[in-house]
């Protein structure tokens, strides 16, 4: 087993980012930002371009990659189970309306108020209240105030 190379976007709407409920593992039931896995041949604009399509229904194109995000999740007996390296990229919407698919059970707009009471994965959450962050709105686990 080797580490998969995933993509995910951070999308805005004003003050608001989309985040999917995750309908499969790893962190199934859990917030997190749209993405997937990179295919063989696949740039990273193309991956993020397909994996929004994929679980969103949205059209968006790569602005800038931002961050990564990495994932290990082993098993009771400290097995791994999944090893995900994640490519963060701020994205734009292009087209589309929202609406939830593939891998994702659920899709939706959220402020940095209403992030506290997600279930998401510390790694997701830290990279999410980052971007917040760097466009100056402060949130619950930031050290940035008002």
């Amino acid at each position: 087993m080797q580490p998969i190379a995933s993509v995910h976007g951070i999308l805005f709407q004003g003050n608001r980012v989309l985040l999917i409920r995750r309908g499969h593992e790893p962190n199934r039931g859990r917030w997190s930002l749209p993405g997937g896995k990179i295919e063989l041949g696949e740039s990273l604009a193309e991956a993020i371009k397909r994996e929004f399509a994929e679980e969103t229904s949205l059209e968006v194109r790569l602005v800038r990659f931002v961050d990564t995000a990495e994932t290990i999740v082993r098993d009771e007996d400290g097995r791994i189970r999944f090893h995900y390296v994640g490519l963060c990229c701020l994205v734009e919407e292009l087209g589309g309306r929202l609406l939830a698919g593939s891998d994702a059970s659920e899709a939706s707009w959220f402020s940095s108020e209403e992030l506290s009471a997600l279930d998401m994965h510390q790694t997701a959450r830290r990279i999410v209240e980052a971007a917040f962050v760097q466009r100056g709105i402060p949130t619950s686990g930031s050290n940035t105030t008002a």
